[in-house]
């Protein structure tokens, strides 16, 4: 290594003070490799942004941040690293840009790919999460009226093409079942994606999400009877190899992606609302969220019931939260 400033010597002694007191000792192998090759204002702001993730696991798992290990690491959920983009963004330091959560994105991903590189692991769960779009997005809630006339238009409308009548004919009863697990279950589109037969308890009235810490999600019996109407038709088709477990099947008979979903959620409420209201998969899930926490005016219910901290649910409604607070009948709610 090349003779170093002052300022280069303290910020890499930064990176190592970092990596050895917040990180799990595989951590290091990262930083020491790429010592050479990065400069040292970028490998600090890469430990700076490895600090938080693992922060954050370590405050949605069981043990510390020095108690990981590169099997833990491999086996975190693409749910797991939505939420804590998410967490990222809504942090208390105030709403982060577009730009600084990709950039969170980009480094861990990197990371991924270190590891995965170096055959120390198989997995790279990251590759199922989408990388934040750099264009900010507005969110837009639903209202009820609007989510009951979509579940509607899908369970009884028509798409205007042909070709997407055609298809539609194939697909609304998973294109309703979805779309409920969306609006009225508050399940993330992952999840949704995720689902597999086996995950589906409906003489029990609840479905298991895996990637939740509580993973038993009650539903209610008109969700029920949607799901089941579904899964009769679901157990007649002959999927892909390799995909006989998934509840949600393509039309090529693969494991539904992400993407097919968005597609299909933007082809309804286009042809229903026209342009002037543009609906996407996200926002059927937090308009769940937002219905269900002022509904019950409680933290914990509502993070609990949409899988999320409680700490999110109160940095996205801090201003209401202490707006409601200084209630004393609901105060005693949240």
């Amino acid at each position: 290594m090349s003779k170093l400033s002052s300022e280069e010597q303290l910020l890499y002694q930064k990176t190592e003070n970092l990596v050895k007191t917040k990180m799990p000792a595989f951590a290091g192998i990262y930083f020491r490799t790429n010592e050479e090759s990065m400069s040292a204002g970028s490998i600090y702001g890469y430990a700076i942004d490895m600090v938080a993730f693992f922060e954050f696991m370590s405050s949605r798992m069981s043990y510390s941040v020095k108690d990981m290990s590169i099997k833990d690491f491999e086996s975190v959920t693409d749910a797991l690293i939505e939420d804590y983009l998410i967490a990222s963004q809504t942090c208390c330091l105030g709403n982060r840009s577009i730009a600084a959560i990709r950039r969170r994105y980009a480094v861990l991903r990197s990371f991924y790919m270190f590891y995965y590189t170096q055959n120390l692991i198989d997995n790279i769960p990251i590759l199922k999460v989408k990388q934040p779009k750099l264009v900010k997005q507005r969110n837009y809630m639903p209202s009820m009226e609007e989510k009951l006339q979509l579940l509607q238009f899908i369970s009884e409308g028509t798409l205007p093409s042909t070709r997407a009548s055609n298809y539609q004919k194939n697909t609304r009863k998973r294109d309703l079942a979805i779309t409920l697990l969306l609006a009225g279950v508050g399940l993330k589109i992952s999840e949704c994606v995720m689902l597999n037969i086996n995950d589906l308890h409906l003489d029990e009235g609840y479905i298991v999400v895996k990637s939740r810490n509580n993973n038993i999600v009650n539903i209610s019996s008109s969700i029920c009877i949607v799901l089941s109407q579904y899964l009769s038709e679901r157990l007649g088709m002959i999927a892909e190899y390799g995909y006989d477990d998934a509840l949600f099947l393509s039309l090529q008979r693969k494991r539904i992606s992400q993407d097919c979903i968005e597609e299909f959620i933007k082809k309804y409420t286009t042809a229903l609302f026209g342009e002037s209201i543009k609906i996407a998969p996200k926002d059927l899930t937090l308009s769940y969220r937002e219905d269900l926490f002022f509904d019950t005016k409680n933290i914990a219910f509502a993070a609990d019931k949409c899988g999320c901290d409680p700490f999110t649910i109160f940095n996205i409604y801090k201003a209401d939260i202490l707006e409601l607070q200084s209630n004393p009948v609901i105060s005693n709610r949240l």
